[in-house]
């Protein structure tokens, strides 16, 4: 019998859910708005998206005693404050003041990028070890029902109204942040402590130090290539190769329906599997999602001829099987990470995974070197030795992670 969410439980997904919502109401339009409505030259917006995802990518690495110390709920109030105060900056930019817009950019990019690793950490102390794939299933998948309700009002709303709208919907979406981020204070607050035990000050040394003791587990360093290779090859070879072999092809203007459908997808699958997952087959989903995906470049490849039916069938099977790797792989990331510690191994492990995802497009340019016709052919290929990998790699610790200090 399936037991029913705790109280917190629901409250992480209400929260998880409602910032996934404002990111959808602003994610679509924020390189036009700044273009268009602040009139950024274009090489200096692009320029202000990427700084942030450079700094996420250092700082993830980083934060984790951060989220051990403070606590993960209360980073991710912090880490929500800090995505309305982008908003708000947002909502309240105009061409005279590009620099609050450009703040703002930061601000919302950075408060995104550890806002999802410190949730990851809090399930760590409020789900039980054979409920999390469950709780990642159903969290991503409500998130991404959320995040399309939201790209679909937005698109709606700038049919309607212009581009005049934006402004607003920066403001909805400080919102939702601040509301997500009171809900993470509150359960925080219920009885949610910081996971370190003891309340002394760090020095800089042994904060520094402390970021090194997952890379001490050589189960969890096994885990973090594996979610690298999981990054690089399954999770974001869709965004980059798929578009990249329909260029100039049939397939191309079938393009963003196959996205759509992906994304529906993905939110059917996670919320329809939440409640079937369980702990001690986590190796097996990931094997079998890893075939899916394999199975769905092999659709694609035939798409080229037999037309956009197969196009959007790949983007179907893509998406159940990384629906699958969502739920699962942070599951067991978690459990090789004592209560103690679960800050810093999320930390790292979103680390690799957002290196995997800056990699991703140089892998595809390697593929691309003997022509777009092979892209899905290779990729299906790295899909299978992925999954023969997970095999291996996500056997159940017999030694759980202690949590040793430095």
């Amino acid at each position: 019998m399936v037991t029913a969410p705790s109280r917190a439980e629901r409250t992480l997904l209400g929260g998880s859910a409602l910032s996934a919502f404002g990111t959808g109401l602003t994610f679509p339009y924020l390189l036009i708005y700044l273009v268009e409505s602040i009139e950024i030259p274009l090489h200096v917006a692009t320029v202000s998206l990427a700084v942030p995802a450079v700094a996420g990518l250092i700082g993830i690495a980083s934060i984790g005693p951060a989220i051990d110390r403070i606590g993960p709920l209360r980073f991710a109030a912090l880490a929500s404050s800090l995505s309305a105060l982008g908003c708000g900056a947002l909502a309240l930019s105009s061409d005279s003041s590009v620099w609050v817009a450009l703040i703002g950019v930061v601000a919302l990019e950075c408060g995104m990028s550890v806002v999802g690793t410190a949730l990851q950490a809090a399930v760590g102390l409020l789900v039980v070890p054979d409920r999390r794939s469950r709780f990642f299933s159903a969290q991503a998948g409500w998130s991404n029902a959320l995040f399309a309700l939201g790209t679909g009002a937005s698109s709606l709303a700038v049919v309607e109204h212009g581009m005049s709208v934006t402004a607003a919907m920066f403001g909805v979406n400080a919102v939702t942040s601040v509301a997500s981020g009171t809900m993470f204070a509150v359960l925080a607050r219920s009885g949610q402590r910081a996971t370190t035990p003891d309340g002394r000050r760090a020095s800089v040394r042994h904060y520094v130090a402390s970021i090194g003791i997952p890379l001490r587990d050589p189960h969890f360093l096994r885990l973090v290539v594996l979610t690298f290779f999981i990054s690089l090859v399954i999770m974001n070879q869709s965004e980059y190769a798929y578009p990249a072999f329909a260029a100039g092809s049939s397939l191309q203007p079938w393009v963003g329906f196959g996205f759509t459908v992906g994304s529906l997808t993905a939110a059917v699958t996670q919320i329809v599997a939440a409640p079937l997952l369980r702990a001690r087959l986590n190796r097996v989903y990931v094997a079998v999602a890893a075939s899916t995906v394999a199975a769905s470049w092999v659709l694609l490849w035939v798409g080229a001829w037999g037309g956009a039916a197969f196009l959007l069938g790949f983007a179907a099977l893509q998406s159940m099987g990384e629906a699958l790797i969502i739920a699962v792989v942070p599951a067991v990331v978690l459990g090789a990470a004592s209560e103690s510690q679960v800050g810093k191994y999320m930390a790292l492990n979103s680390f690799a995974f957002q290196s995997g995802r800056a990699a991703a497009p140089l892998l595809l340019g390697v593929i691309a070197i003997g022509g777009k016709e092979a892209i899905p052919l290779w990729v299906a290929s790295g899909s299978v030795l992925v999954g023969i990998a997970a095999i291996r790699v996500l056997r159940p610790s017999p030694h759980p992670a202690k949590g040793h200090q430095p």
